[in-house]
């Protein structure tokens, strides 16, 4: 095609042309012709290839016998445009411009060249519009002699990717036009900026994979200009200065190979600032200038910056001699003592840099930006999270005395060699006085890292180290807490006189967890690790004793070793911190100490092995069966009373005469008195307990004998007994009761429309327990109580004759509690005590009843209750009868949730003419978010 308006969003994939063009090829103008191809944003040109020219594109323009021209538009206005992965005759090539041809680049989003765009002869390049043009990684772009000129926007020069317009110029102008990137451009006749910014960065690289730039985590660049001589006016410098490895001063640089002719009508711009002196323009000859003395300083609050040639010394006379093809920017930053606050009254953006006002210090009133080699100081101010830049910040020194702060990002470093224009010198150390600091980066001190006085605590996260030239002091009363990783400690000098929490790594080993630079680690100077101070580190030193490293402690979590060198320091190396670790199984006020471990201990031999110390937790949580059985007693019993009462409309008061209501009524004499008996199935699988752990099923039967009576027109009130045997079995054992149970229910109209049905029992249970071990069972006998009320508003609704919807809305409350005792049979023996479970929920529900004959009616339930009550979950206390000093341990049974929908339905039928008895059957489904039951019943009403 000759000319083409491609509006956008195509993806041109996988072409491939024989000789020109994989992906699009037009051909060239004849005559004077103009020869236009428009491409629109979001367009993707990916793994073209052509044989010859042209990967994705081949422009013939002109022609080799015209005079005609050609234009190629890229206009991102709607989207990016991507080039990635094209070829021609297997080398990197987008786009190749034969002749004539001008690649012009408009529209306010990305134009994204990852291969090479080559040219013949006649060509240019425009860029306009507010988006941005990449040229990226080795990528060249050839005008074949054309001009590059830059009327707007962005363009940018990634990874060395290099402009070359042959024989012709470069030309820049308009105020919001941007050169930038780390590459070079090339231009025989020379350099023309007129207005607009230039920065030699080296912010981004293109990654191909997701199609766009991504950060390198650099700031530095250099920007190269090779060819004629470059003329700046009215040009914006946006510099970044800093530092290289080796400390020398390093900035973004412009490099012109030609002459330069540098106005006063110039400016500069710092983003990241440093200390020293840096080259920014250099040239190879000396440079044109007009009146040197209208060169501005460039002042933000404690930095100052000065623009001069290079100084290289003095001549005779002691005027200064200068290098005149150097620019040099010479910046002074004097150091203050800030005390951090985040900001105005605290409500900063919490970011630790060089150009957010989070500070207070002592030279500048107000707010102040930290600077490198400042003084930081943190004493309750704007506590919370503290994000520190990527490339981390310098300090030259560091105090936290109170508050909660937590460190995100970049490393945090503290040096004591200052720049010698500082105006103060401090001693690069760490200073942790109290409150809670937690370090989720890298933290580097020259001098030395204390942390001090009681209560304070120190925590570093899994991705942080801390390292320093100087001791890392660790006082009494303190509390240093950290991941073992590789490295996570190192020091000229280490002093453990706190308390050392070391939590366990995801991996097994980890060498050169504590690293002592300038003293040799012996098993007599970590003495402190494993006195009872220390908690978490279950686990072998493996290295800090060997002669190959004498200076290093590595970890290995492939076995809990209790009793070794135990008669080194009285307990094994770390009783207490397994039975720290066993505590944290049993949270909430257990209390296992390094008697108890010392009593296990002696009863395996001197080694304890994982499975070891598995199977005394598997002892300990045995007993919490005791807990799940206290919910044998929580089974709702004023169900069935409230089902019962439900059953008979009769019970409506007489004065209840519509035609309507006694149509469903019928012809039936009222009854005064019900003689009921009932029985029941019930079984509950229940899982999902607080730790994950523990599951049980519940299986009960009993049956259930009721009296009641119409005492007034509007009251009835009833008597019922209940006897059932629950089952309970979990993978600790079993527990099987007799529940006996008694209660007093009614109901009362309390007007024509509303009804209320009421609740009132107790219960006695005789409970016979059953906890399995490895080599046998440990068994009990004990007794427990329960209390059972509940109170249920009902209003019926006539929906026709024979149907009564009721809706409700009850509060229920159960409760039940078990007495001590002890269990008998093994070394594990305990004894349980404090058991106890409450549950108090409210109920919604819409049941209804239907009269299909005269002799048959059927019910339907549904019920929506909530738990109310703060323990879901029944507790008992355990100790062990062989270790009582231990102290209780708490364990808790399995939550029983808090939400749960009954579904249920049911039936009476009448047996005889004169319908006095009656058989009824009912079947409730019940679901919660913890667990499932299903209950049957099947009962005979005798009416008189």
């Amino acid at each position: 095609a000759k000319n083409l308006n491609l509006v956008g969003g195509a993806s041109f994939t996988g072409n491939v042309a024989g000789d020109r063009g994989g992906a699009i090829f037009s051909g060239g103008a004849i005559g004077n012709d103009e020869v236009d191809v428009r491409i629109g944003g979001n367009t993707l040109f990916l793994g073209n290839k052509a044989g010859s020219n042209g990967g994705a594109i081949y422009m013939a323009g002109g022609g080799n016998n015209s005079t005609g021209r050609a234009t190629l538009l890229l206009d991102s206005e709607r989207g990016d445009i991507t080039f990635t992965g094209n070829e021609a005759a297997g080398v990197s090539n987008a786009i190749h411009l034969e002749k004539n041809t001008k690649l012009k680049v408009i529209g306010r989003n990305n134009v994204y060249f990852h291969d090479r765009i080559s040219g013949g002869s006649g060509n240019a390049f425009v860029k306009e519009g507010t988006g941005s043009v990449s040229f990226l990684g080795n990528n060249v772009l050839t005008t074949g002699g054309g001009a590059i000129q830059l009327y707007g926007g962005t363009t940018r020069l990634v990874d060395g990717a290099v402009l070359s317009a042959g024989n012709s110029d470069f030309f820049m102008d308009k105020p919001d036009t941007r050169l930038v990137g780390n590459g070079a451009i090339i231009a025989t006749d020379g350099f023309e900026f007129r207005n607009g910014t230039v920065s030699a960065d080296d912010l981004y690289k293109f990654d191909a994979g997701e199609g766009k730039l991504v950060a390198t985590g650099g700031v530095i660049g250099t920007l190269v200009l090779d060819g004629g001589k470059a003329v700046f006016n009215q040009t914006t410098f946006a510099v970044d200065l800093g530092r290289d490895g080796l400390m020398n001063p390093v900035a973004d640089l412009v490099e012109v190979n030609g002459a330069v002719e540098f106005k006063n009508t110039n400016t500069f711009t710092i983003g990241q600032w440093a200390n020293g002196t840096f080259d920014i323009i250099t040239s190879t000859s000396d440079m044109l200038t007009f009146d040197k003395s209208k060169w501005n300083e460039i002042v933000e609050g404690r930095r100052k910056a000065t623009i001069d040639w290079k100084n290289t010394g003095t001549n005779l006379s002691q005027a200064p001699v200068y290098d005149k093809t150097v620019i040099q920017l010479t910046v002074e930053m004097t150091n203050d003592f800030l005390t951090w606050t985040n900001g105005a009254d605290e409500r900063g953006n919490r970011q630790w840099d060089s150009s957010s006002k989070n500070w207070l210090g002592i030279l500048i009133e107000g707010t102040d930006c930290f600077l490198t080699d400042d003084y930081a100081r943190f004493t309750g101010k704007g506590q919370g999270d503290v994000n520190v830049v990527a490339d981390g910040v310098t300090t030259g020194g560091m105090l936290i005395t109170q508050g909660n702060y937590i460190f995100n990002g970049g490393g945090i470093s503290g040096r004591k060699a200052l720049d010698p224009a500082m105006a103060r010198a401090y001693d690069g150390v760490l200073r942790i006085e109290g409150g809670r600091t937690t370090f989720n980066t890298d933290v580097d001190f020259e001098g030395e890292v204390r942390i001090v006085n009681q209560g304070t605590h120190v925590i570093l996260g899994a991705n942080g180290k801390i390292a320093t030239d100087g001791r890392f002091f660790l006082d009494s009363g303190t509390t240093f807490e950290f991941t073992a990783g590789e490295y996570a400690l190192v020091a000229d000098d280490i002093v453990f006189n706190g308390d050392v929490i070391l939590h366990r790594p995801s991996v097994a080993s980890v060498d050169n967890v504590i690293v002592s630079t300038g003293t040799v680690l012996d098993r007599i100077r970590l003495d402190d690790l494993f006195d009872g101070k220390t908690t978490g580190l279950y686990a072998q030193t493996t290295t800090y004793d060997t002669v190959d490293n004498p200076h290093a402690m590595g970890l290995n979590y492939g076995q809990i070793k209790v009793g070794e060198f135990a008669d080194f320091n009285r307990l094994g190396w770390n009783e207490s911190e397994v039975a720290a670790a066993l505590d944290d199984v049993f949270a909430d006020g257990s209390a296992m100490d390094e008697e108890f471990i010392r009593l296990r201990n002696t009863m395996y031999g001197s080694d304890m092995t994982n499975e070891g110390v598995e199977y005394i937790l598997d002892q300990m949580r045995g007993t919490e069966m005791a807990a799940d059985a206290l919910t044998i007693a929580l089974w709702s019993p004023w169900r069935t009373a409230f089902n019962h009462l439900s059953q008979d409309q009769r019970f409506l008061p007489a004065a209840a005469h519509d035609p309507a209501y006694r149509g469903q009524v019928g012809t039936q004499p009222v009854s005064t008195k019900d003689f009921w008996l009932q029985g029941f199935w019930r079984n509950s699988d229940i899982s999902n307990d607080p730790a994950g752990t523990q599951s049980y099923t519940l299986e009960s039967s009993g049956s259930i004998l009721g009296v009641d009576k119409k005492v007034t027109m509007n009251t009835t009130l009833g008597l019922v007994m209940n006897f059932t045997e629950p089952r309970l079995n979990s993978r600790f054992g079993r527990i099987r009761a007799h529940d006996w149970g008694m209660a007093l229910y009614a109901k009362h109209f309390i007007s024509d429309s509303v009804y209320v049905n009421a609740y009132l029992g107790f219960g006695h249970q005789e409970y016979d327990y059953e906890r399995y071990e490895m080599a046998g069972k440990y068994e009990a006998d004990y007794d427990g109580n329960s209390l059972y009320t509940s109170v249920e508003l009902v209003r019926p609704i006539f929906w026709k004759r024979g149907g009564t919807l009721l809706p409700l809305i009850a509060f229920d409350y159960q409760k039940s509690w078990a007495s001590d005792f002890e269990e008998t049979g093994g070394l594990f023996a305990k004894r349980v005590t404090d058991g106890e479970l409450e549950s108090t929920q409210i109920r919604f529900g819409l049941n209804s009843r239907w009269q299909l004959r005269e002799v048959f009616s059927l019910d339907t339930r549904l019920q929506y209750g909530r738990e109310l009550s703060n323990s879901p979950y029944g507790t008992v206390k355990a100790t062990f009868l062989s270790a009582p000093d231990a102290g209780p341990m708490k364990l808790h049974g399995v939550d029983l949730g808090v939400d749960f929908l009954n579904v249920g339905f049911g039936g009476q039928v009448y047996l005889n003419a004169c319908r006095t008895i009656y058989m009824f059957g009912d079947y409730d489904y019940d679901v919660g978010n913890k667990g499932v039951a299903n209950t049957f019943q099947l009962g005979l009403v005798y009416q008189r």
